[in-house]
C-alpha cells in the first residue's frame, strides 16, 4: 500500500502525519517571509527574538532560508518525496539550534535594558528596540514575555522535529508494494522490495518485522 493512502500515523492526537508535515511546512515558508520583512525594516517583531543587531540577523537569515525549505518540505509532504522531506528535517532542527543560540544571547542584551538608556551605551552602541524597551520601563515584562515565548516555541519545535523525523523514516522505509494470496504461505517474489524514488527501481526493504514467519 502506498504511503499517502496507508494509516501510517498521526501527530498532535488526531491530523494525520502527512497533513502536519505538510502545514509545518508551508508554516514555515510564511514566516520566511515575515523574516525576509524583519531584515528588511530591522523590525524584530517580525521574528523571534533579535534585540540586538547580531541576533536579528541571524534570526533573519535562518528565518529566509525557511522559505526555500519550507517550499522543499511542503513539496515532499505532497509527493510522499523522502529526500525533501530529510532536508527539511535537517534544516529544522538547525534551526532550532540557531533560535536557542539566539535566546541566549538576547538574553545578555536584554540584561542591561534597565540602565540603558542612560549608559553610554546608548549613544556609542545605539539599539532602537532596546532603547524604547528601557525608556517605557518594559525591560521585566519583555524579558518575563520572551522567556515564556521561547520555552513554549522551543517545545514545540522539539516535538515537530521528532515528527518529521518520524516521517521522513516512514517514507524511507515503506514498501511500495506486499502483496499475497491466501494459502500461499508468504507474499509474492519483490514483496521485500521498497521502490526507490531516486533510482526509479526496486530496492531491498528492510523491516524484518514485517516478515512472514516460517
Amino acid at each position: 500500500m502506498y504511503a499517502d493512502k496507508a494509516n501510517v500515523g498521526r501527530c498532535c492526537l488526531c491530523v494525520p502525519i502527512r497533513l502536519g508535515c505538510f502545514l509545518l511546512a508551508a508554516a514555515q515558508f510564511v514566516m520566511g517571509i515575515f523574516a525576509l520583512c524583519g531584515l528588511i525594516l530591522q523590525d524584530p517583531r517580525f521574528v523571534s527574538g533579535g534585540y540586538s543587531h547580531t541576533t536579528l540577523l541571524i534570526t533573519g537569515i535562518v528565518g529566509v532560508i525557511g522559505i526555500v525549505f519550507g517550499f522543499l518540505g511542503a513539496v515532499g509532504a505532497y509527493d510522499n518525496n523522502a529526500l525533501f522531506v530529510r532536508g527539511f528535517f535537517i534544516y529544522y532542527v538547525m534551526a532550532i539550534a540557531a533560535h536557542l543560540i539566539v535566546f541566549v544571547l538576547d538574553n545578555i542584551t536584554l540584561a542591561t535594558c534597565s540602565s540603558y538608556a542612560s549608559s553610554d551605551a546608548a549613544y556609542h552602541h545605539y539599539n532602537e528596540t532596546l532603547d524604547g524597551i528601557s525608556r517605557n520601563g518594559l525591560c521585566t515584562w519583555t524579558r518575563a514575555a520572551y522567556g515564556v515565548a521561547f520555552s513554549v516555541e522551543f517545545l514545540l519545535g522539539v516535538y515537530f522535529a521528532l515528527v518529521l523525523n518520524r516521517f521522513w523514516m516512514i517514507l524511507d522505509s515503506t514498501p511500495a508494494y506486499l502483496i499475497t494470496f491466501n494459502g500461499s504461505g508468504g507474499y509474492m517474489p519483490g514483496a521485500w522490495h521498497k521502490y526507490d524514488n531516486m533510482a526509479r527501481e526496486a530496492a531491498p526493504f528492510i523491516a524484518s518485522h514485517m516478515r512472514p514467519s516460517g
